[in-house]
């Protein structure tokens, strides 16, 4: 009857000799993984935020290194910002700033549209969210031990400060043609 719990104590003491040091080195390559994926969304975001849109290709190059990374899911939490006046006695007393979402769907197909772009405006809200699809051995060990399957998700984002009109559009490949050397026939 004593050899049973000196057998149990052996058997967890051997699991948590083998478990503890799997679990943390997955933890470390979980936190390498997540800085390498806030370093990718950190470039893009910035870029789309300085430069007022975001194009097809940009996109898709962001979703090609989050690929490159692990199994992450991509995907936009835009805010467009709007001028609402606050109407007392039949006159406008001030003008309120809100922050309308446009959904993901919207902006997909605006994305994969005729245009091949979102335009952002000055002060609109631009964040990206990078979720975990759980393919990931520290995903799975971690679901294994804890019984957790909640994803992680990384955020980032920020104001957008640029914002590109079509005139400015215009102007800058004009001048780029004009500096280059290459001359229009037209």
């Amino acid at each position: 009857m004593q050899v049973f719990p000196k057998l149990s104590g052996i058997l967890l003491a051997l699991t948590l000799l083998f478990l503890c040091p799997v679990y943390l080195m997955t933890q470390r390559q979980e936190a390498v993984v997540q800085l390498a994926v806030l370093e990718v969304m950190t470039a893009y975001t910035e870029q789309w935020k300085q430069s007022g849109y975001l194009t097809k290709g940009s996109y898709e190059e962001a979703v090609d290194k989050l690929t490159a990374l692990g199994s992450f899911q991509l995907e936009l939490d835009y805010r467009r910002r709007v001028l609402e006046p606050v109407w007392r006695d039949g006159e406008i007393e001030q003008v309120a700033t809100v922050y309308l979402a446009v959904p993901w769907k919207e902006l997909k197909e605006e994305l994969y549209g005729s245009s091949g772009r979102i335009r952002m405006y000055q002060e609109d809200r631009l964040t990206l969210l990078v979720r975990e699809t759980g393919n990931s051995p520290g995903f799975q060990l971690r679901s294994l031990l804890f019984g957790s399957r909640l994803s992680r998700v990384i955020r980032y984002g920020g104001v957008v400060t640029g914002e590109m009109d079509e005139w400015s559009v215009a102007d800058r490949d004009f001048s780029l043609s004009v500096f280059s050397g290459i001359r229009n026939p037209l």
